[in-house]
Formats: C-alpha cells, structure tokens, sequence
C-alpha cells in the first residue's frame, strides 16, 4: 500500500483527474448495473458517494 501511495504523489495534476475520473465512471457502472451482484452494487454505490463527498468537500475547503 506504501508504494502505491508513493504513487500517488508522483502524480500530476492531469494525471490525478484521470484516475478520478476513471474511478467515478467505473464505479458508476458498476452500481448500475444489474448484472452485478446486488452487494457488489450496494458497495460500489457507497464508495462512490465517498468519492463524491470528498470532492466537494475539497471545493468548499478551496473556496472559503
């Protein structure tokens, strides 16, 4: 985990959006999908309001 962390921070900024990115349509998919296992969409949906929370939690802390 410590190295995909390291990762991270050699990320740039197009980069970090790319993933982000990549991440919310992923688990977009996966939560609506209804060929995907109802826990499995279950979970994907929450982590998917984690990510979106988060988000705007850094807008608003950008904007104040």
């Amino acid at each position: 985990m410590e190295k995909a962390l390291n990762k991270l921070e050699l990320l740039t900024k197009k980069q970090l959006k790319t993933v982000i990115l990549w991440m919310i349509r992923d688990l977009v998919n996966w939560k609506t999908n209804d060929r995907v296992r109802d826990e499995l969409r279950t979970h994907s949906g929450m982590l998917l309001e984690a990510l979106l929370y988060q988000i705007t939690k850094q807008t608003i802390n950008e904007e104040e």
